[in-house]
């Protein structure tokens, strides 16, 4: 699938496209059009009145949403007040699937960093 080759990093293992892969094809799109249909999109002055700290995390090679400007996560954690950006290398867009040890640890850490 395309899909794969910009949601998963070259380097992840094949057990882990594979599983991520039946997940996605056990969904007929009613959960997406039913999220899609009640988000509210909030905007920037939204962001930057969040007082709450929030750990944004990112796949370095995430090809389905940026990292850099003018979007991305970067420009996300800096709007926030107390906002944290952690960057995952090697991973890209299913990154807690990718690097599920990492992504552990930084919550774990951005947690420890609260009490």
């Amino acid at each position: 699938l395309e899909f794969n080759k910009i949601a998963y990093h070259p380097s992840c293992p094949p057990h882990i496209v594979d599983l991520g892969t039946k997940m996605s094809n056990l969904n007929r799109m009613y959960m997406c059009k039913a999220f899609y249909n009640q988000v509210q999109w909030v905007d920037d002055d939204l962001v930057r009145a969040c007082k709450q700290p929030v750990l944004v995390m990112h796949g370095r090679d995430d090809k389905l949403t940026p990292l850099e400007e003018p979007i991305g996560a970067r420009k996300l954690a800096s709007m926030l007040q107390k906002g944290q950006l952690e960057v995952v290398e090697e991973a890209s867009h299913q990154m807690m699937m990718e690097k599920p040890e990492e992504c552990a640890r930084l919550v774990d850490a951005f947690i420890q960093k609260l009490k």
